[in-house]
């Protein structure tokens, strides 16, 4: 009976702490966030759950009590965006040239399609025609 009861209070704690993680956010524009869930913090921004979806918020968005709440440094943000930009531009190249490739191929294989012919007389209903 007594390890009944201590999950019951073991799960009473741990719905209360997921009520008290979620949190109305506001930016430094004016844009709000109600009931938002913390579901990632990145050394640039946090990434917030609410009814609507996730939504990555920068911290430069963000006042100075919520960026020292998360432990916001400027400079390993920009390090981390400069490094995340870095992996974008790599998966766009990678991408480009894979798209260049189907293309290639796409125009090999449509070339190989063709018929090359020399007409040799034409005719009331058609053509006569040799391969060249």
């Amino acid at each position: 009976m007594k390890k009944f009861g201590s999950c019951s209070v073991a799960l009473v704690l741990a719905l209360e702490c997921s009520r008290a993680i979620a949190d109305d956010f506001k930016t430094v524009n004016g844009k709000e966030y109600k009931n938002a869930t913390v579901s990632r913090v990145e050394p640039d921004g946090i990434l917030l759950r609410t009814k609507s979806g996730i939504t990555k918020v920068y911290f430069v968005e963000l006042p100075k009590e919520v960026q020292e709440r998360f432990h916001y440094d400027s400079a390993k943000a920009a390090q981390f965006s400069a490094a995340e930009q870095a992996a974008t531009s790599r998966s766009n190249t990678v991408a480009e040239a894979e798209a260049k490739r189907g293309e290639a191929e796409t125009k090999r294989r449509k070339s190989a399609q063709e018929l090359h012919l020399e007409v040799t007389e034409v005719l009331p209903n058609g053509v006569m025609a040799d391969p060249l």
